[in-house]
């Protein structure tokens, strides 16, 4: 901190900060969609086809789920205005007219008091959530000889000797569709229900796969606002960082899958093995620090300078038919970073492991991405002490596809 930003008092940061809204800033350079109180659009640090960036404007940060990229308003100014941090603040009193110290401080503590009753707000739902998982575990069944089985069957696997999982025989699909605060409900499906633990092996959410009615494999689920594309058919409920699913017992030497398929194909292989499922990439490696290596653009340097010029004075993204429109998905991005936030949270590994085996995913639309996110998550094992490796399939496969011939 330098000796200009050491003279802004502290209070006065943090309610610009908590007066200013992100979306505001972030959407005159990122076309934002709002869904469920939260802002959704292609992320403007990575090159991306769907959007994984989310701006939260109740909690004052963007995040992507694709690279990892995560701040507040002042990074944004920073990161993507080129300003120093004390030109942050003097845009924010601008754009927020905060810039009496004093008057800063009364709408701070007017701040805190609205941020205490969001808080509040999201516990309450939070328990909620929580509440539900627990019900539809409840309601579940075994999965022996049922949908579960035939699609462990289908995939070439056998249920784990003891089983976090269940089978419910018609799980309601929800889903949020664009341009809409409420839920609905796409469709009824079978459903492979697994059980996520926190630390300290309490229930903390539901991983839910749900399953096809014809053949075997994973549903279909069409998306009603794109027509030809299909829905995810795995979600998680719950507040599920830092779990996991068990489906083993612990042990010195273990394997971390992101997917249960994955999982279960190790332990088909080796049956002693002691694995866990993290049931996302993201909870394998944690968030990361800073920005990652920056990909090199495939256009000249005189052609970005002309876009970037042309997106400024746009006060946007250019429209599809302005002749540089194309210079888009060639622009320099971020990979995510390799330097894990050990602050954030990220599956928690019992003491007693002191070797770690990363079971990768090698099927993901970005490899770059997928390996810059695993080295992440090397890096965090090894801070925590434990010796790590990684296994990593065929490129373009996960084990599960090796083992079925895919």
């Amino acid at each position: 901190m330098n000796d200009a930003q050491n003279r802004i008092p502290p209070a006065h940061i943090e309610a610009l900060r908590d007066r200013a809204k992100l979306s505001d800033f972030v959407g005159r350079r990122v076309i934002l969609t709002e869904r469920g109180g939260e802002y959704h659009g292609l992320c403007p640090f990575h090159t991306e086809k769907t959007p994984s960036f989310t701006v939260h404007d109740t909690k004052g940060f963007y995040h992507c789920f694709g690279c990892g990229a995560h701040g507040n308003v002042y990074d944004w100014l920073m990161d993507q205005q080129g300003m120093t941090f004390v030109e942050a603040v003097r845009v924010l009193e601008s754009e927020t007219g905060l810039d009496d110290p004093a008057a800063a401080e009364k709408a701070r503590a007017d701040i805190e008091r609205a941020r205490k009753m969001r808080a509040e707000e999201e516990a309450r739902k939070e328990a909620k959530d929580l509440d539900r998982a627990k019900a539809t575990w409840k309601d579940a069944r075994s999965p022996e000889k049922s949908a579960v089985s035939l699609y462990l069957g289908w995939r070439g696997l056998d249920l784990p000797k003891v089983s976090p999982l269940k089978c419910h025989p018609c799980l309601p699909y929800w889903h949020l569709r664009k341009g809409s605060k409420d839920y609905e409900i796409l469709g009824r499906y079978p459903a492979m229900l697994a059980a996520i633990q926190g630390p300290s092996g309490r229930f903390i959410g539901l991983h839910r796969t749900y399953l096809s009615t014809e053949d075997g494999g994973k549903a279909k689920i069409p998306d009603p606002d794109n027509p030809g594309e299909f829905l995810k058919p795995k979600k998680m409920k719950g507040n599920v960082m830092g779990g996991a699913i068990r489906l083993t017992a612990p042990a010195p030497f273990m394997a971390i899958a992101e997917g249960i398929e994955n999982a279960l194909t190790a332990l088909k292989a080796k049956p002693d093995l002691s694995v866990w499922v993290a049931g996302s990439l993201g909870n394998i490696c944690g968030r990361g620090e800073g920005k990652g290596a920056l990909r090199d653009p495939d256009v000249s340097q005189d052609i970005l300078d002309q876009w970037s010029k042309a997106v400024l004075d746009n006060g946007g993204p250019l429209p599809p038919d302005h002749p540089l429109a194309w210079v888009k998905p060639h622009v320099s991005k971020y990979l995510p970073s390799e330097v894990p936030d050990m602050r954030s949270k990220a599956i928690v590994l019992p003491d007693m492991v002191r070797d770690v085996l990363i079971l990768a995913d090698n099927d993901g639309k970005d490899p770059d991405e997928v390996k810059a996110k695993i080295k992440r998550a090397c890096n965090r094992f090894t801070k925590e002490g434990r010796r790590v490796r990684v296994a990593w399939p065929e490129a373009g496969k996960d084990f599960n596809d090796m083992l079925m011939g895919v």
